[in-house]
């Protein structure tokens, strides 16, 4: 007995290689990423063709809309079938990006925002009450956007040896329409100094498309609504219009999925930029 036990340790190691070495698999995830740090401001550029940029980094949930798996190995002559999942799974992630604030009047801006695997948004700012821009006082603003982002994608297929010859050809297509709107009010203390709160209600609606080759085909569906408030601060340097500086916040969103639950996240975020 205790003989076959070590030759049953000694063949281990030499069948996992065999194993692995004959074995592949194909994996396609159609997922989005719905940012929920929000990055706002109360205050707008203050006049035409003045503005802000800024690099983001900041929390996020991605909305997987459908999934796909497949295996193939040595051992078998055909690989297994092609396993599709359609139910709407949300995870929390973190999305990079940027974003230009261009002013337009003295209170109203124009505003384009890029995230990682994220919808491109374009929106509006308006500075309903409040002193200028980095002067102290008292500031709100309003803020809505749009957004859109379209994702052609085909199944991963990960080998070991030939076997990835045997598996299905998957593609898939994502597209996600969002809209939002929210508002920031907050107090400039000093030139380098501005604490806000902000609060946002965003829609995403996701479409996604599934394709086995010689199978069949799938379409998937949902609709998330996510409500989000935060708290922060900005410390700037330098003089008005060109000046540095550095926005953080910190806050709670819910998200609500039609077909996916309801669930509640911490949100963060952090970005450096400059006024001009």
């Amino acid at each position: 007995m205790l003989e076959t036990k070590t030759r049953w340790r000694l063949l281990l190691p030499f069948l996992t290689v065999i194993y692995l070495t004959g074995c592949a698999t194909s994996t396609l995830n159609l997922d989005s990423h719905v940012p929920s740090a929000l990055f706002f401001s109360p205050e707008s550029s203050g006049g035409f063709l003045n503005g802000r940029g800024q690099f983001l980094v900041g929390s996020a949930h991605k909305e997987s809309l459908g999934r796909s798996t497949q295996t193939a190995t040595i051992f078998s002559s055909s690989p297994s079938a092609v396993v599709v999942e359609t139910t709407p799974e949300q995870t929390a992630n973190m999305s990079l990006g940027a974003a230009l604030n261009l002013g337009l009047l003295s209170r109203f801006d124009l505003f384009l925002e890029a995230r990682t695997e994220a919808p491109t948004r374009l929106g509006v700012q308006y500075q309903v009450l409040g002193s200028k821009f980095g002067d102290n006082g008292f500031k709100f603003s309003l803020i809505s956007s749009v957004g859109y982002n379209k994702d052609k994608d085909v199944g991963r297929k990960d080998s070991w040896g030939d076997q990835s010859e045997k598996l299905s050809n998957v593609s898939g297509q994502m597209r996600d329409r969002s809209w939002s709107g929210g508002f920031s009010t907050g107090l400039r203390f000093s030139p380098s100094f501005l604490t806000f709160v902000s609060a946002n209600y965003q829609e995403d609606d996701f479409q996604g498309d599934l394709s086995i080759q010689g199978g069949n085909s799938y379409s998937m569906i949902d609709l998330t609504q996510t409500t989000t408030a935060v708290v922060g601060a900005e410390l700037s340097t330098g003089e008005k219009p060109n000046k540095l500086y550095l926005h953080a916040e910190v806050g709670l969103s819910k998200i609500e999925s039609r077909f996916g639950g309801e669930f509640t996240r911490r949100v963060w975020g952090l970005s450096m930029g400059g006024t001009f």
